[in-house]
């Protein structure tokens, strides 16, 4: 799937009056975000006193609250193509263009931003009650009541944030996490416990994982699929797509063909849809 960038430059912040949603971007520009109108929906960065980094807050175009925040982590920061800052990635991935994919128009999605190897998520993520404190803050600042329903989702190097997170998701909104999505972010056997350990606390969970054939993170998915199988999990709540390839484990399922970047362009959208 080709990515169709945006030229930043020439978009335009938006007052408030001009707003199509001024509830949520009234509360966001009062908070000091920055916002501005994108092609499917609204964009705003700013910052919290509960994060040390900014995070961008993305708001669908016709969006009407429905008590579900997707959460996602980016991967490592490392100065190359589309990993070179912030902007690039929130320009690469042109996150609002997936949500309108997916159909997704009633939920609020917040992209905190790190620095390095997630060195700035794995300082925060590792206290105790943080997801709570910062996206608590974020839902204040959006004027949004507590979600009913969280989807965390991350990208490559995200995953150990993510095991961070989970380790938390035993009280307060971390324990509103009901879909787990891995982007070519299961590298080693080592996670697996504990993303089946979340799996394994309700029925209501639900885990998709997404790699790429011969790379990193197709050791991690067989750890992961080899458990699964061999525990009396229930399929239909965990699934594992190989990328552009055929059956690479029993039951997995084929994808489209992606590049690393490509993961999230192709599976977050295809995922949000299942």
């Amino acid at each position: 799937m080709a990515a169709v960038l945006c030229t930043v430059a020439v978009l335009p912040a938006i007052p408030a009056s001009a707003s199509r949603l001024p509830s949520v971007v009234d509360h966001l520009q009062s908070a000091g975000f920055h916002c501005e109108q994108r092609r499917s929906g609204v964009e705003c960065v700013g910052r919290t006193d509960a994060y040390p980094e900014p995070v961008a807050v993305l708001i669908p175009t016709g969006f009407r609250y429905d008590g579900r925040v997707l959460v996602h982590l980016h991967g490592y920061v490392l100065g190359t193509e589309h990993d070179s800052s912030f902007a690039a990635i929130l320009r690469d991935f042109e996150f609002l263009d997936r949500l309108s994919e997916a159909g997704v128009r009633n939920s609020l999605f917040v992209l905190p931003s790190s620095r390095g190897y997630c060195e700035s998520y794995k300082d925060y993520f590792g206290k105790r009650d943080s997801f709570e404190l910062w996206l608590d803050s974020i839902l204040r600042a959006s004027g949004l009541a507590r979600p009913k329903r969280i989807v965390l989702s991350g990208h490559s190097g995200a995953y150990q944030p993510i095991e961070m997170i989970l380790a938390q998701a035993t009280q307060g909104l971390a324990s509103r996490i009901r879909d787990l999505i891995l982007l070519d972010a299961t590298y080693s056997d080592l996670q697996v416990d504990r993303y089946l350990g979340w799996l394994r606390a309700s029925r209501t969970h639900r885990l998709w994982d997404a790699f790429r054939p011969d790379t990193g993170t197709e050791k991690g998915s067989r750890a992961l699929w080899s458990k699964l199988s061999s525990q009396p999990f229930s399929l239909e709540h965990a699934n594992i797509w190989a990328s552009g390839r055929g059956e690479i484990l029993p039951g997995s399922n084929q994808g489209d063909a992606a590049d690393h970047w490509g993961m999230v362009r192709v599976y977050y959208p295809d995922f949000l849809r299942k």
